[in-house]
């Protein structure tokens, strides 16, 4: 008959064994931790693409605080101002040079902002004809330089934008 003691001396070094083959496996076999993806972090506002376009704002947005993108303003500021198709002219080279010197701090999430300040005429064909070709020059010029589209903001500038319209 085996004495308690002997039981317990034997469980101690099977489990002093265990212990001692584990801290031996290499790391690489063990499964890997699952891999965790942190949110993007769009900043609304913050930059101005002609005063910050330059190695220590990009640096600082990038790699300081960590900003992947942001809706740039200014550009395309509302529903009435063209930027044209010419990618040559100074407004896609300035957004394609900030764009570039950005993503090499890591911000590559930005997007041209449009927003309506102004009041929009829904019932003119005009209006909406100039609003399809501000959107469809920006969504161009977003494309040429990299950014990732186009980013609407839809508050509400000036009284009764968003009003129902009167039935005919």
């Amino acid at each position: 008959m085996v004495d308690s003691f002997s039981i317990r001396r034997q469980r101690s070094i099977l489990y002093s064994l265990v212990t001692i083959i584990g801290l031996l496996v290499p790391a690489r076999v063990l499964p890997e931790a699952p891999s965790v993806t942190c949110p993007k972090v769009l900043m609304f506002d913050g930059v101005s693409i002609d005063k910050h376009n330059n190695d220590t704002a990009a640096k600082y947005w990038g790699q300081k605080i960590g900003v992947d993108g942001f809706f740039v303003n200014g550009i395309v500021p509302d529903w009435g101002r063209t930027v044209g198709d010419d990618e040559k002219s100074p407004d896609y080279q300035r957004v394609k040079q900030f764009q570039d010197l950005y993503a090499k701090y890591g911000v590559t999430d930005n997007f041209l902002k449009i927003a309506l300040y102004k009041p929009h005429n829904w019932q003119d064909p005009a209006a909406q004809s100039r609003a399809v070709t501000v959107f469809r020059q920006a969504a161009h010029l977003a494309r040429y330089a990299g950014f990732k589209g186009l980013a609407l903001d839809l508050e509400p500038y000036v009284k009764d934008y968003w009003t129902v319209d009167q039935p005919c």
